[in-house]
């Protein structure tokens, strides 16, 4: 066995030599303000690090506030639509089951159909509302029967409305299309009957259904509508909370860049070798 003896002047001088080369891979950076010696000191790993947080989080506060631009946006275009008004027709297929929505912890529906007016060539979409949904995913809610009402049926001409079945009076609001991309939108039930993830531009397009959409307020075949406040209420905050979540972000990327610099600075103050003169 060799054994290799060196003295305590050798072994401080590859020691120097090892901490100059490890300071060598570090940069600095001094200057002098305020009277006092300042010097930033850059470890290029650990910047990197700290810039990819920087920049992540500050980028998910710009996205956050983005999101709530469109979300205000929703909002105003919602409190300002047309007032409810009154339209008398009848509905007509398809008949759309609008699925995975809740109303008091239950899973369920919201049926839409086809409604032509007695005084437009052009059918509409009416969303009749909420009802809730069978044990068994394979089977559809049965749509309570329209009652009879007071209205007497017209001569309706065959070429206009050849599948008016009972005329109704509903009082609707206009609704706004969805924005969601679901993969498996549209799944064929039964004749004319459709289940739907949402009712998007995808929908419209695959079942060419009509372009005014609108929910029903009141009136005859009108099902279950208290969850639209429910929704309405959740629209309202969903701005405030994206503010909230943008300025948590943006706390994070502060604490971070505040780290940076308060362990990549030092801040000595100068040696005065001479008073100032009195003037």
């Amino acid at each position: 066995m060799n054994l290799k003896i060196m003295d305590s002047d050798s072994v401080r001088t590859q020691s120097d030599h090892m901490s100059a080369s490890s300071n060598k891979r570090d940069w600095s950076i001094e200057c002098k303000a305020f009277r006092c010696d300042w010097h930033l000191r850059i470890v290029p790993s650990f910047w990197l690090i700290m810039i990819i947080i920087i920049s992540v989080t500050f980028s998910l506060g710009i996205w956050q506030l983005e999101r709530k631009a469109q979300k205000t946006a929703e909002l105003e275009q919602q409190t300002q639509q047309i007032p409810p008004r009154k339209l008398t027709g009848y509905f007509v297929p398809p008949r759309l089951f609008l699925d995975n929505q809740t109303h008091q912890g239950k899973v369920g529906y919201e049926i839409i159909e086809g409604f032509q007016t007695n005084t437009q060539t052009t059918p509409i979409l009416i969303n009749r509302g909420w009802i809730a949904a069978p044990t068994r995913r394979s089977e559809l809610p049965d749509i309570p029967q329209i009652s009879d009402n007071s209205l007497e049926k017209p001569a309706v001409n065959p070429l206009i409305n050849p599948l008016a079945s009972r005329q109704v009076s509903l009082v609707v609001s206009p609704a706004n299309w969805s924005e969601r991309t679901p993969p498996d939108n549209v799944e064929a039930m039964a004749k004319e009957q459709y289940r739907i993830q949402a009712i998007n531009a995808e929908t419209r397009n695959t079942l060419a259904l009509p372009t005014a959409y609108f929910k029903a307020v009141s009136g005859d075949g009108v099902l279950t509508t208290d969850h639209w406040q429910a929704q309405q209420a959740h629209l309202e905050i969903s701005p405030k909370r994206h503010l909230g979540y943008a300025i948590q972000w943006f706390a994070l990327a502060c604490i971070a860049t505040g780290i940076l610099l308060i362990s990549s600075i030092s801040v000595s103050p100068q040696l005065q070798g001479e008073k100032p003169h009195d003037h």
